[in-house]
Order: C-alpha cells, then structure tokens, then sequence
C-alpha cells in the first residue's frame, strides 16, 4: 500500500493530499456513464473499460470515482491499473433506512462495507474510501421532522463509527464522506464537524459557481482545518 498523508498548512489556510511522498490532486471524474449495469442497459467490459478509461486519460484525469459493485469491481480496477488511474471508492448508503432505530441494517452495511474493504484494501490504486454520496440531505425525503434531526445525527455517528473501524483495518488511506452542498449544507457540515471527527476528507458536491463560492466561504470561515474538495460539480458553472 502506498504511504499517504494530509499536510495542513495553518498560515494558508490550505491542505495538501500526499501519496507516495508527492503532492497529488485530484483530477477526476464520477464513472457511471449511460445507465447503471443493475438497470440492463450497460454492461462495464475491459473491452468498454479501456476505450473509456483511455479517454479520461487523455482529458488530464488521474482519477475516477466508482461506486461499488460486486459484478465489475475487478474489471474496473485492473484496467485502470493499466491506464494509471487512481480510484476513490465509493459506498452508497441508502437515505431510507432509520439510522436512529433499525440496529440490524446498521450492522448489514457495517458488515458489507468491511468485507468489501478486506477484499480491496491490498489495491494500491485505491486511494481513498468515501462513505455515503448527499444521503445526508436525502434522508428529508423519508423522514420529518422532529424526528428527521434524530435520524440525521445518528446517520452521521454511524459514519464516523464507520470510519473508526475502517482506520483499524487500514490505517494508510485517508476517509472521505460524500456531502450535498446544493441543500441545506451549512446543516450538514455542523453536523459532519460535530459527530463525524474521523473523516479525513470532506467530499462536498456544487452544481454551480454560486454554490462553490458559498461552500468555499463557509469552509474558510468555519472549518478551515477540515480538509474538502468538490467531489461532483456540474458541467455548466455560471
């Protein structure tokens, strides 16, 4: 496994992801393209795999995000070993489950996400785990409030449980944790910097420039120690 660190310099108020000994930025881009492989219309070949992979390559990427699957997580990893793509992998959590209540399905997706990362963790093209993808926002489409608050809180302590166990298991990647930044974003990030101290990497998505520079506002001038970077933006900022 590759060394890798978070270096804050306090003075700039300014973060820098090291792998191997060596500043990285991400340069990357969200792998899912047409349809998913689970709706039948897509189907992630090494064949599909190299053609694609070859153009991230050529537009300047580095790395791409992909979400777990248990069909074509080989395929995906080994041809980006050959196109020198580095990964963040992603675990989507579902916003329908009751955090606060339902034990059971915690203990589910805590034992799936730990098989998942033993499977992986030797991957040196893995640089990153990054739990959960805006489910924080998208739990108000299931729940109300008061009770909303509750489940948000226990949601967000179940995360950083997460990541405490992941660091045991592997100690040599940075956490990051997928955050909505088009919805009530300034809530989420209290709630990330309250009960979720273990996450490295704050993964925080903007889908234009007004929401950026409001994100970076806020991250300047509340959680500047947190280390961020946009993980989904849209096509068209302005």
């Amino acid at each position: 496994t590759i060394h890798q660190a978070l270096h804050y310099n306090a003075q700039q108020q300014h973060h820098q992801w090291q792998i191997g000994g060596k500043p990285f930025y991400v340069k990357g881009i969200t792998y899912n393209p047409r349809h998913h492989w689970r709706d039948g219309r897509w189907y992630p070949t090494r064949r599909t795999l190299e053609t694609d992979f070859t153009r991230i390559q050529a537009m300047g990427a580095n790395t791409l995000s992909w979400y777990e699957s248990n069909h074509y997580d080989a395929n995906v990893i080994n041809v980006a070993t050959q196109k020198a793509l580095k990964i963040i992998y992603n675990f989507w959590l579902d916003p329908k489950v009751d955090y606060y209540q339902d034990v059971k399905k915690r203990q589910a997706i805590k034992k799936k996400i730990i098989q998942r990362i033993r499977k992986y963790k030797d991957q040196s093209i893995i640089i990153s785990w990054n739990l959960g993808s805006g489910t924080w926002s998208e739990l108000e489409e299931h729940f109300h409030q008061p009770y909303l608050t509750e489940v948000r809180q226990a949601y967000t302590t179940f995360i950083n449980e997460l990541a405490l166990t992941i660091k045991e298991l592997d100690p040599s990647r940075p956490i990051m944790a997928g955050i909505d930044g088009s919805r009530q974003v300034a809530g989420a990030l209290h709630h990330y910097d309250t009960y979720a101290p273990a996450i490295d990497i704050w993964g925080i998505s903007a889908y234009n420039s007004v929401q950026m520079s409001h994100i970076k506002e806020l991250m300047y001038n509340k959680y500047a120690k947190r280390a961020y970077l946009f993980s989904e933006f849209g096509s068209k900022m302005n």
